[in-house]
């Protein structure tokens, strides 16, 4: 194993960092020891041998980074704020904004817990004593084929937050952010303000934050985040089943790492890897949950390459419920077509298409933000197009669709007006509805508000014409029913049982109605042919 100090900085960069006590602010400059690490070397463990009390009293669980607690659950969190984009929703930091701000193409695994220190490449962090006066923490290379972190445990007490840190105590969190950076192949910054500033102090969470600087460092080392790395924006679980819902996954040879659930053993790979998987146009991977796996990080590996442009984001999942991120992969509305519509559109064709982005996270769909839509009456076709059966209305005006995820929404406008030639829907609006005998049909009638409009059967499908009105029913009126009537109201159209005038065995009957306070020259207003079957 090679060593370094930076209390002794004639000797070459690439070996062991350090942390020590307080220097004096200088100008932001970041360093870079020339090696980083692959994508097969991005796990994380902690062999918890710290002493302190402080290092594990914090029992409060954080809901984005299930499953952990006390000094797991900091270190977590510290090396998560390298990661290429938010974790999660971001939150699990009273001192922070957001975690996971690093921008480049690099993410880390968690993996939970070791059995040992294991050796310089193993990737453990552990406390350890007899270190030199004045350190604090300590990593050991080689980096590019993986490190070690060590805490000098004998010397100081670790606290393991989340909030303000007391009683001289060192912040596990921020220490181990500075640590992961030496890890990633990041030397000493000469800016005091960087979680790589060359020492830290009892009390002091900054280092939790990426300054500028240490951005522009990763950013260096592992290149500026690529438009087309893999993104994940949403983990959800249902039973043994997850889905994944993001961007840029492969069509094939897609890999799902997992956060192992057991204490592991040092030398050897912990992550629970499940190989091979499809996507669905690029955004959705489902996959059976391994019984290795436990709550931690998701992450998807494309194949293609091997550098951290091919790797996604580490994305929560406690592998029961769902966790989103709507800043990852927002719900966009840009048109509904027609975004004008009757107050009755008969039948359950999926006559109104909505398009956008980010609609395979969408749940809910809802009219005037609050009203749900029966999840039957629409359908996600694709991450950019969604198809709605509109319900009734209950109103004639100008108003909203709203597509709503877990954690984000957006919507458009539409209009509702009333019919301007008379409507009906006999059950579904589907043709050869089936009505047993002696049941009656619900019927949604529209047209012009205040207009009375009256109803007709018929069992033959032979037109019927007359001066004021063309059916298309009734073989010239020798087979023509009057059923009921109705005023349409304010809203545009009303609901009610019929009676049924026919009885017998599979009859089909043919249905219309007619306007008769209003006669627009030459012709009475004639609804829609309807259909329906007669069935014992």
């Amino acid at each position: 194993m090679k060593a370094r100090s930076i209390v002794l900085p004639g000797l070459a960069l690439g070996f062991a960092a350090l942390l020590i006590a307080p220097g004096s602010d200088s100008l932001a400059s970041y360093t870079l020891f020339g090696s980083t690490l692959s994508t097969g070397q991005r796990d994380v463990r902690l062999y918890d041998n710290l002493n302190d009390a402080q290092s594990n009293n914090n029992n409060a669980p954080e809901t984005e980074f299930p499953g952990y607690f006390g000094a797991e659950l900091a270190i977590w969190k510290g090396i998560t704020e390298w990661g290429s984009t938010t974790h999660g929703q971001g939150t699990g930091d009273p001192t922070q904004g957001v975690i996971g701000n690093g921008q480049a193409n690099f993410d880390a695994s968690w993996q939970g817990n070791a059995l040992g220190v294991g050796g310089a490449n193993d990737n453990i962090i552990s406390g350890t004593t007899g270190c030199q006066s004045g350190v604090i923490a300590f990593a050991e290379g080689p980096y590019a084929d993986g490190w070690r972190i060590r805490m000098c445990d004998d010397q100081w007490v670790f606290a393991d937050g989340p909030g303000a840190i007391s009683g001289g105590a060192f912040d596990i969190q921020g220490i181990i952010a500075h640590e992961y950076g030496h890890a990633l192949g990041l030397g000493h910054s000469c800016n005091n303000a960087a979680t790589m500033a060359p020492s830290g102090a009892p009390g002091q969470t900054s280092l939790r934050s990426l300054n500028f600087d240490d951005i522009a460092g990763i950013k260096a080392a592992y290149g500026a985040k690529a438009s087309t790395k893999p993104v994940i924006c949403q983990t959800s679980v249902s039973g043994t089943t997850m889905t994944i819902t993001g961007d840029n996954f492969g069509a094939t040879g897609n890999s799902v790492w997992f956060t192992n659930v057991n204490t592991t053993a040092t030398g050897i790979d912990p992550r629970v890897i499940v190989s091979g998987l499809t996507s669905a146009s690029g955004k959705v991977i489902t996959l059976t949950i391994p019984a290795s796996a436990g709550p931690g990080d998701v992450l998807v590996k494309i194949q293609g390459g091997t550098t951290g442009a091919f790797l996604s984001n580490a994305f929560p999942t406690d592998l029961v419920g769902t966790f989103s991120n709507s800043a990852v992969c927002p719900i966009v509305v840009d048109d509904i077509s027609p975004d004008t519509v009757p107050a009755l559109m008969p039948g359950t064709s999926q006559d109104v298409t909505i398009t956008g982005s980010g609609f395979l996270n969408a749940t809910d769909l809802y009219i005037n933000t609050s009203t749900l839509i029966d999840p039957a009456n629409w359908t996600i076709v694709n991450d950019t197009t969604i198809t709605v059966d509109l319900p009734q209305f209950g109103f004639l005006a100008t108003t909203n669709l709203l597509v709503a995820s877990a954690s984000d929404s957006d919507f458009g406008n539409i209009t509702v007006e009333a019919n301007t030639t008379p409507a009906m829907q006999l059950g579904t609006g589907d043709d050869f509805n089936v009505i047993h005998d002696g049941e009656d049909m619900r019927v949604v009638l529209a047209g012009t508000p205040g207009t009375l409009h009256k109803i007709y059967y018929s069992a033959s499908a032979l037109p019927s014409c007359h001066p004021k009105s063309k059916w298309a029913m009734g073989d010239q009126f020798s087979n023509f029913f009057y059923a009921t009537e109705a005023t349409i109201p304010a809203k545009g159209w009303t609901e009610f049982l019929a009676p049924v005038v026919f009885s017998g065995p599979d009859v089909d009957i043919y249905s219309q109605s007619i306007d008769i306070t209003t006669a627009p020259a030459p012709m009475f207003g004639i609804s829609n042919l309807q259909i329906f079957t007669l069935s014992e």
